[in-house]
């Protein structure tokens, strides 16, 4: 409808009697790269920025009919986009807004500034949203896992569960690039790849993968499996007598996994990562830790778990947290 809509323009502004010869030729030229008629061609060939590429910038016309296209090409884009700027400014005049007027904490948007915020029209309806409720959103479906395996999800309207359009995306991207707020690493670069998922994911593959390992102990795993990999991982890395059985027979296993689940992350990043320098700087910092932490709790290992005023820290001063992060860039 919209390309129809684009030739209809192009056809009236032009005075040039030849200018359907060129558009004929749309239909009898083949793709250089497929070699297929226009019309067998998939949907993203079909584009007017396709067949001005295949079949006119790099068609057999001469550098005068050329420009003269170039010249029709330009004046057709301008007229269309007014036209799509109207009707987008008539739909959000005319949409209603969705009586919600909290954030997703519940939290009154009345309370942020303007440019906290950002109005997006979504199925014919308006929606307010808190920028940082948008960018943790976005975050999570970039970084989004099944098991081990990253997984990455489109951006949805939080209370339709119906993903954002490619249009949607570059407002909700240039809304938080002129704000205050600094731009996520991994928004940004999905930006860089034009939102495209698939490519994305293939650039980001290892950093996906390291932050599907961090989750799946939170989300991932079944408590019998993370109990086990535990027993495994502290017969591998312990270095004194075995100590264990304990883990076996304790009933509060979620408290216990809850307690040891910032090991149980590096082992797994030892276990499944694909940076070879995860895994050595891993290796190096769980295999310290570990043994501090058995030799300081061995004597009253049922009381530390039991204990819920006890929390565990990492020796230096610094948290798993920020090894982690540090660790996969994220």
């Amino acid at each position: 409808m919209k390309s129809n809509l684009f030739f209809y323009i192009l056809k009236k502004i032009n005075n040039y009697e030849k200018l359907n010869t060129y558009l004929d030729v749309f239909k009898v030229q083949h793709c250089p790269i497929t070699g297929n008629p226009l019309h067998r061609l998939p949907k993203w060939q079909q584009s007017k920025f396709q067949i001005l590429q295949f079949y006119i910038i790099n068609g057999l016309l001469n550098d005068e009919q050329k420009e003269h296209i170039w010249d029709l090409f330009n004046k057709a884009q301008k007229i269309y986009l007014g036209f799509v700027k109207f009707v987008f400014l008539y739909k959000f005049k005319k949409a209603s807004v969705f009586e919600m007027n909290k954030d997703l904490f519940y939290n009154s948007l009345d309370k942020f500034p303007e440019n906290q915020k950002i109005t997006i029209l979504h199925q014919n309806k308006k929606y307010i949203f808190r920028l940082t409720d948008l960018m943790q959103c976005w975050k999570k479906q970039l970084t989004n896992s099944e098991d081990l395996f990253p997984s990455v999800q489109d951006l949805k309207n939080p209370y339709t569960n119906i993903s954002f359009d490619i249009s949607t995306l570059y407002n909700i991207y240039f809304k938080i690039f002129f704000s205050s707020f600094q731009i996520p690493f991994l928004i940004q670069e999905f930006f860089y790849l034009n939102f495209n998922k698939f490519h994305f994911l293939i650039k980001f593959s290892v950093i996906l993968k390291n932050i599907a390992i961090i989750n799946y102990v939170d989300s991932g795993a079944t408590a019998h499996e993370l109990s086990e990999d535990i027993t495994k991982m502290f017969d591998e890395y312990y270095e004194g007598e075995r100590v264990l059985d304990f883990f076996i027979t304790e009933k509060k296993t979620k408290e216990i996994i809850k307690t040891v689940k910032k090991y149980l992350q590096l082992y797994y990043l030892i276990e499944y990562s694909r940076n070879a320098k995860i895994i050595r700087i891993s290796k190096k910092v769980l295999k310290v830790e570990i043994n501090i932490f058995i030799k300081r709790h061995i004597s009253f290992f049922k009381l530390f778990f039991m204990n819920k005023k006890v929390f565990f820290k990492i020796e230096n001063g610094k948290t798993f947290k920020n090894i982690v992060n540090k660790i996969i860039l994220y």
